[in-house]
Order: C-alpha cells, then sequence, then structure tokens
C-alpha cells in the first residue's frame, strides 16, 4: 500500500528480493521468474504516478527534495559514519525486538522490560556504541516498557518465545533447506533498515513487515506444541497472544480503555482531547480555533496550518473549511487575495498583525 506513497517503501526492497531470488534458485524455477514479477510491476506502474512522478516533476528525484533525504537517512555521512551509525541502529532494533510490548502495562512489566533492554545494550556500550546517543536519530533511543500503539509497538512478548528462537534454530541443518532463504531475507530487512535511514522509533510499524518473515518462521518452534501433552503449551502461547491483545486495547497509548500513570481513560476525555493525546500542544489551539470558527458561523474558514495539525475536527462545526497549500501562502500578496472569512494560521506561514486573535502555540486567527 505504500508503493507510490511514501519514499521508505524503498527499504522493503532488498529483503523482497532476496527472498525472491534464493526461493527460486533453490527451486530452480528461474523460467518462471516472470510469473513472480508481473504482479509487482504492474503495481508500481499503476501507482507510479500517484507519487514518484510527482515527487520527479517537483523536486528532480522520485523519493523527495533533497531536505527529506537528509532529515531521515544517513546516506550523505562518510563511509565510516555511516557504518558506526548504522550499526548503533543495527543494535537498537535488535533490542527492540525483544521488547514487552502488549504486555499489561502495571509496574512491575515495566521496570522489568525496560531492564532487560538495558542489560542487552551494555554488551554494546563496551564496544563504543552508545545507543543512547541522539546524534542522527530522528528521536532518541531509549528502553521502554510495554507499548500499545500502532507507530511505535514491536511484536511484543511471543517474540521472546517464538519469533526469536525461530530465527535461531532456523540456521542449525535440520532446518536450514526449508527456512534459511527467509532467515537471511530477515537479516537483509534489518541490515537495510539500520544502515539507509536515521534511528526512527516510529519504524515498528514498519518492522512488521519483518514479523510477516518472522511468522513463516514460527513452526520450527510451534508445531512441536501441538502433539499429544504439548498441546497444553500451545495453549498457554494462544493464551499469551490473546492476553497480549487484551493488553493492547486495555492500555493503547494515550488513549487506554484503562487509565494508568498519567493517561486517564478514553472515557473520560472529551473529543479534542482524544483528538491530540498523541500531540498535546496542539490542545489549546484547537480548542479556540473551534471558539473563533462558531463566532463565525456563516463565513468560510481558510486554513493555514503547519505539520500535521487536526484541522480535521474543525468540520464538526459546520463550517466552510478550506485548506491552503504552502505554495499559495508563498505569494507575499496572498492574504490580500481574501476577501471574506477567516483565516486561521502559524505565525511561521503568515506573519501575524496586532488585530489577530492569539489562539497560542504559535497559532493565530485573522478576521477578514
Amino acid at each position: 500500500m505504500a508503493i507510490g506513497i511514501k519514499a521508505n517503501v524503498v527499504t522493503f526492497v532488498p529483503s523482497s528480493l532476496t527472498l525472491l531470488v534464493l526461493l527460486i534458485h533453490r527451486r530452480r524455477i528461474w523460467k518462471k521468474l516472470i510469473h513472480f514479477c508481473v504482479l509487482p510491476v504492474l503495481l508500481f506502474v499503476t501507482v507510479f504516478t500517484s507519487g514518484y512522478w510527482d515527487n520527479y516533476q517537483r523536486y528532480g528525484h522520485p523519493l523527495g527534495p533533497s531536505s527529506v533525504a537528509s532529515e531521515v537517512t544517513i546516506l550523505n555521512e562518510s563511509v565510516p559514519s555511516i557504518l558506526f551509525h548504522g550499526s548503533k541502529n543495527l543494535a537498537r532494533y535488535s533490542i527492540r525486538s525483544t521488547s514487552t510490548d502488549g504486555l499489561p502495562r502495571l509496574r512491575p512489566i515495566v521496570v522489568a522490560g525496560r531492564g532487560i533492554q538495558r542489560m542487552l545494550a551494555l554488551p554494546f556500550e563496551h564496544l563504543g556504541l552508545d545507543l543512547y546517543n541522539p546524534e542522527l536519530c530522528r528521536r532518541p533511543y531509549t528502553a521502554v516498557g510495554p507499548d500499545s500503539h500502532e507507530d511505535r509497538a514491536w511484536y511484543g512478548f511471543i517474540s521472546i518465545l517464538i519469533l526469536i528462537p525461530s530465527f535461531v534454530l532456523s540456521f542449525l541443518p535440520k532446518y536450514r533447506e526449508r527456512y534459511l532463504p527467509i532467515s537471511i531475507s530477515i537479516v537483509v530487512f534489518y541490515l537495510t533498515q539500520s544502515y539507509l535511514a536515521q534511528y526512527d522509533p516510529w519504524r515498528g510499524r514498519a518492522f512488521i513487515s519483518a514479523a510477516v518473515l518472522f511468522a513463516a518462521l514460527s513452526p520450527i518452534v510451534t508445531s512441536p506444541f501441538t502433539i499429544g501433552r504439548n498441546r497444553i503449551l500451545a495453549v498457554a502461547i494462544a493464551g499469551i497472544i490473546l492476553l497480549s491483545s487484551l493488553s493492547a486495547f486495555a492500555w493503547r497509548r494515550n488513549r487506554n480503555f484503562l487509565p494508568y500513570d498519567q493517561f486517564p481513560s478514553v472515557f473520560h476525555m472529551d473529543r479534542i482531547s482524544q483528538i491530540t493525546a498523541n500531540q498535546p500542544h496542539f490542545d489549546g489551539p484547537l480548542r479556540n480555533m473551534i471558539d473563533a470558527v462558531r463566532n463565525h458561523p456563516e463565513s468560510p474558514v481558510w486554513i493555514a496550518t503547519q505539520g500535521p495539525f487536526p484541522e480535521y475536527a474543525l468540520f464538526a462545526t459546520g463550517a466552510k473549511i478550506v485548506p491552503v497549500t504552502q505554495e499559495i501562502i508563498r505569494d507575499p500578496s496572498f492574504p490580500s487575495h481574501l476577501t471574506e472569512g477567516l483565516i486561521l494560521f502559524h505565525q511561521s506561514l503568515i506573519n501575524p498583525s496586532p488585530n489577530d486573535l492569539n489562539l497560542s502555540s504559535g497559532y493565530w486567527a485573522r478576521e477578514l
């Protein structure tokens, strides 16, 4: 689904091609290679114009402007720097794969999860790899306890029980013939994610792709449990998976069903608090915007915000919402073209005037 939309889809290509080539080579079906390529090629050609071609026309590169590459990748660094920071990323992602995500967010589990990750980081620190140094990281790496969020959550406790043991056992002669191509593809995936881009705690959702590969290895560990008395172990594994699902629902980050720490239950939050739960600094401006829009019920509302501002919440007011692109805003005479309504804007895009209403956090309202 990310093809043609997100640039980081290219990080999935090496592992996918590795798996494809190894499987075809192992089964001696090179003549059928075209059958495996038809669907990916059709998908790529079909969606090419939706993103990559547009980027090429705008910025001269199919993956976007050079500023994006410098912001999210480490490819502009020297080779020694890429190897050094990529190795740190590989250690970070490997440690995060042993997370306790999905388990109940109870204090003993939180402390244990963080302790395990700190312990696993010690050998790398002795090698001179300071994993907590934020250099070339989109966000600093930290040892975290159970997390339940579609952006940041990882494989969870089931990884320690099944996925990682399956990966290790797949290199044994007994399983190598059948499972080695998948394991090699997993290694390529981790290397690609680590050595191409800066460390990003939101890559948990990207690593779902690796989880699909991991899942293909899981019969190495799980299949013996379904025979005879070992069915009890199979039931135990299923119970852990069920517990993880329920915990993810009950303690979902910022919109949790059950209260924990400083986070109230979602049932004790109003609509604006729910919308801005992941970005609380938008709470004040959004509430003030809604009040301003309600005071101008018949006027069009022009939106010139910055970043992922949740302006969609204004739709509930019934106002006519008109988003303004940054290309239009760059025109110095832009505000003079608007003859009526209300414009909501960020001060980094439009300079506020003395008569504008301060909505807090750099956001303003101007009556036209």
